[in-house]
């Protein structure tokens, strides 16, 4: 079964649009999220990080801090889940960006839980329709 546990929202074009300020704020709370979601899933278990925003304070920062001393969590390459978008650059994760590919700056990162052995589970592939990515139209 397949669960999603939704994170703060950045809608830039809405009148829910954040003020920079509230930002570190935010990353704390998406730090505690995150952190909850890699403690409840089961082994062999993923989750997908995913956030509107192209601000590494809330993307790429927040992984690497909650990886930090976790030795049970493995990055899945997510750019592989995506072939047809070109453009993603280096790395595990996915950072679309407005004017590179018609979108919302959307982070994706996908987080394996080890097996229950302790370490990392061997690498299972996500099913492709598991994932899609919207576009502005």
């Amino acid at each position: 079964m397949t669960r999603f546990l939704p994170a703060p929202l950045m809608v830039t074009s809405s009148p829910w649009r954040r003020a920079a300020g509230s930002v570190p704020a935010l990353g704390a709370l998406q730090r505690r999220l995150l952190a909850s979601a890699l403690d409840a899933v089961r082994p062999g278990g993923v989750v997908a990080y995913v956030t509107c925003s192209p601000h590494l304070a809330e993307t790429g920062v927040v992984v690497a801090d909650v990886l930090k001393g976790r030795d049970d969590i493995e990055t899945l390459d997510a750019r592989a889940y995506l072939p047809e978008i070109g453009g993603l650059g280096v790395g595990s994760y996915v950072q679309l960006l407005p004017h590179r590919h018609n979108t919302h700056a959307i982070f994706l990162e996908f987080l394996q839980k080890g097996s229950s052995a302790g370490g990392p589970c061997p690498h299972r592939r996500l099913p492709l329709a598991s994932v899609s990515v919207g576009r502005i139209t």
